[in-house]
């Protein structure tokens, strides 16, 4: 009964929150995505968790939302000078860089929406899957049920990079962190450097090894952050000014890292849009939050 009246009552929530947000000063809406498949020709990727995979046509339909709202899609570099201003912006960011990122290219170029990509350059370099597609494959294919998955997958991330990747070889293989599909592959060098020269794509920091960084002292956080910029320089030419925080996961020595590393922002997942200063105190440019889509 409690569930029904919830449900009954979400569609008057979200009307009313739609109102409220039509009226805020100024807004920015930073919007995260990670996995992307053509649902025209593909289902949910089997070979990959599937939780962190979305449709095109969706990122599609919430781009054109948005667009409709009277919302301005601003580029990477822009991120800091709207805020302040009045209006409603968004911006659109991938982590990880999953090689289906490339699928993204079509609707960007025909809504004419900029997008920042944030990376991992170990991955990229070496062409290992990321850790929760391999345990969310390797599981599954042992008739483990997702509940259990999911539980399994929130252990392992309290685990350092390092201890985690001998982890997953010490269980499954070394075999198993080898990609075996396009939904779990990350990009190749050759197409991150082709895909970072359009004019549209940002590249950003995500770390070397996806690496949670408060579980590493300050010398761990900054090799972190330090190899992936030389990484990411060598393969496509400049060096980003953005970060995004593997997890979301950040505290105070971490931030200060990521400012004396000299990041313009840097990117959490907490779950809420950037208000007016009238409507609350300023927003933190290293500890910016993001919105997923549902």
């Amino acid at each position: 009964m409690k569930h029904k009246l919830i449900q009954s009552l979400r569609p008057s929530f979200e009307r009313l929150k739609q109102r409220l947000a039509n009226r805020w000063p100024w807004q920015l809406r930073v919007l995260l995505y990670h996995g992307l498949y053509d649902d025209t020709c593909s289902c949910t990727p089997t070979t990959a968790d599937p939780s962190v995979f979305q449709p095109v046509s969706k990122l599609r339909s919430e781009l054109m939302a948005l667009k409709a709202q009277g919302y301005t899609f601003i580029s990477p570099e822009e991120t800091l000078s709207v805020m302040g201003k009045r209006g409603k912006y968004a911006l659109l960011t991938f982590d990880d860089g999953y090689a289906n990122n490339l699928l993204a290219l079509p609707t960007l170029r025909e809504l004419q929406v900029p997008a920042v990509f944030f990376v991992c350059s170990w991955h990229i370099e070496n062409q290992k899957a990321f850790w929760w597609d391999v345990v969310f494959r390797e599981l599954i294919a042992r008739n483990v049920s997702t509940y259990d998955i999911r539980r399994r997958l929130q252990e392992m991330k309290k685990l350092p990079w390092h201890i985690l990747l001998a982890e997953l070889d010490r269980e499954f293989g070394i075999e198993a962190s080898m990609p075996v599909s396009l939904a779990g592959r990350p990009m190749s060098v050759n197409e991150l450097a082709t895909f970072a020269a359009d004019p549209l794509v940002t590249i950003g920091n995500h770390t070397q090894h996806h690496a949670i960084l408060p579980l590493l002292d300050e010398e761990g956080v900054r090799q972190e952050l330090q190899t992936c910029q030389n990484s990411i320089a060598s393969m496509c030419g400049y060096r980003p000014s953005l970060l995004a925080y593997p997890n979301g996961s950040v505290n105070g020595a971490v931030a200060g890292v990521s400012r004396s590393l000299g990041f313009l922002a840097a990117f959490t997942t907490v779950a809420k849009p950037v208000l007016s200063l009238k409507l609350g105190k300023p927003c933190d440019s290293h500890l910016i939050p993001r919105l997923q889509p549902q």
